[in-house]
């Protein structure tokens, strides 16, 4: 399946969109419990965060995850659980989505910088299961050159999205046992845009 937006050149849009309560509460009980509950037999898979452009050691360059869907399509034979939030975004293109889960650690990390998608523009979003000092830290260019840092803490039953070209990064927690994010990369025209709109009135 051939994905080709015409956006490739549009200016990176540095707005995130943080937005609570986004589903129904009731729905991060049961995405939690279907992942993580005892007898529920969720596949979990071990893997290394990223291969390159890494900022912390080997030892904590890990994470269980599972990929739902991949390449515009299906990935898992428990796509099922993710597709009441898939039905809230209504996303145009749906790219891929992944569920990550990293463990407590004493320390916090930041594991390094980077963006999900390289090959086409849109939008990625962070959906947040559970409540903890976890973050989402995000890194912007300025007009004069230099970088901003933005945090966003986890929360439960938060959605944040963001333009899919942003360098961002997960900070693992230590005041819970895990911390669970499912990452969303679509495409979606009126929010895209929207953004776009928000950012060139801004700047004008």
């Amino acid at each position: 399946m051939t994905l080709t937006l015409p956006i490739q050149d549009t200016p990176i849009n540095s707005n995130i969109i943080v937005q609570d309560n986004f589903m129904p509460d009731d729905y991060c009980d049961y995405l939690i419990h279907e992942m993580t509950g005892e007898g529920t037999y969720f596949p979990w898979h071990w893997g290394q965060i990223l291969s390159k452009d890494a900022t912390c050691s080997d030892f904590r360059n890990w994470q269980f995850g599972h990929v739902f869907w991949l390449f515009g399509r299906e990935n898992s034979a428990y796509c099922h659980l993710i597709q009441p939030i898939i039905d809230q975004i209504n996303p145009e293109v749906l790219y891929s989505v992944k569920t990550n889960l990293t463990p407590w650690d004493q320390t916090q990390v930041v594991h390094g910088f980077h963006t999900d998608v390289t090959n086409f523009s849109g939008l990625t979003s962070v959906y947040y299961t559970d409540t903890n000092n976890g973050a989402t830290v995000f890194r912007t260019t300025n007009e004069d050159g230099t970088d901003s840092v933005t945090e966003i803490e986890s929360k439960r039953n938060r959605l944040v999205t963001f333009d899919n070209r942003i360098y961002h990064s997960g900070k693992t927690q230590n005041d819970a046992k895990f911390r669970i994010v499912l990452n969303i990369n679509y495409f979606k025209h009126s929010i895209f845009y929207y953004n776009q709109s928000n950012q060139s009135n801004a700047n004008s």
